[in-house]
């Protein structure tokens, strides 16, 4: 005998699974937010947004080896979305991981040339990598995104800092 739905059974669309997966997220349901999510992701095997939020949930439950993996999920099916990249940049800089966290951040900026959040978050990493010249351009490039935001005295700071690094290897090397 085949399956039969009940009368009071729709089918739901990707669409329809989206909407209450986010609503089940949004109020903290990360359970039903997650199951959601993953039906949807096996309906549509090339939509990067479902693994994306898929991840973000993982995120919010402490599940970072998860996350990271529905995130690559994420930009293997859309190899422009920044946002994933700078999730994966995260989560490389909290394992310690700077030049992945270095290459992804440049990955979401590759992406999202205006992505202000990317660019800070890249020029303070090669900062404190004392990669002053590379940090010193992704410093002038923030501020030509965000001239007056609350990091402006930040990256002017970083700025000087790179510059005077700068000029002290090359007087040491000349």
């Amino acid at each position: 005998m085949p399956l039969q739905m009940r009368p009071e059974q729709k089918a739901r669309s990707i669409d329809d699974l989206l909407v209450e997966a986010e609503e089940a997220e949004e109020r903290g349901d990360h359970a039903t937010a997650e199951s959601l999510y993953t039906t949807a992701m096996r309906a549509d095997t090339a939509d990067p947004v479902l693994p994306f939020n898929l991840g973000n949930v993982f995120q919010a439950q402490g599940r970072a080896t998860e996350a990271k993996v529905a995130w690559q999920i994420a930009v293997a099916r859309d190899p422009a979305f920044a946002e994933a990249w700078y999730n994966l940049a995260l989560a490389a800089e909290d394992e310690k991981q700077a030049d992945l966290a270095v290459a992804q951040y440049r990955r979401a900026v590759q992406a999202q040339p205006d992505y202000a959040d990317a660019q800070f978050n890249l020029a303070l990493l090669l900062t404190h990598l004392d990669r002053c010249t590379e940090a010193l351009a992704a410093w002038e490039r923030f501020l030509e995104l965000e001239p007056s935001s609350k990091q402006t005295g930040t990256a002017q700071k970083a700025i000087a800092l790179c510059r005077m690094r700068i000029q002290q290897e090359r007087a040491q090397a000349g």
